[in-house]
């Protein structure tokens, strides 16, 4: 009568078991998503480093260009600079439509992916 008792060790070992697995699984998950993010936020980094110093060279002839052509190399940078200080005005007052939620869209398809039925 009492020979169930294997029969519960052996669902019980295979419980014990499919938690490991899927815990395992959960681990590689979350490892991929991490190298995902790491790799592309190393790649933006390195092009937005590169972007920012070819433009900040670029920035500076346009200002010595324009301060020859007004007569003053001052006045160069200085209208240079009044151009940035609007730009960065009008991405302040719209923050929101084109800096956050771009980002969080991006992020949230990179962690949630999309069901076959969102598609449809």
């Amino acid at each position: 009568m009492i020979e169930p008792l294997p029969e519960k060790e052996n669902i019980v070992e295979k419980t014990l078991h499919y938690l490991k697995t899927s815990l395992a699984l959960y681990e590689l998950k979350a490892i991929q998503k991490a190298a995902i993010v790491s790799s592309g936020l190393v790649s933006f980094l390195f092009s937005f480093t590169l972007l920012s110093i070819a433009f900040l060279i670029a920035n500076i002839g346009f200002a010595i260009w324009l301060g020859e052509k007004l007569g003053a190399l001052y006045l160069g940078f200085l209208c240079s600079s009044a151009v940035y200080l609007v730009l960065a005005l009008v991405l302040f007052v719209f923050r929101k439509s084109l800096i956050v939620k771009p980002f969080e869209k991006y992020f949230l398809n990179l962690f949630i992916p999309k069901s076959p039925s969102d598609e449809q």
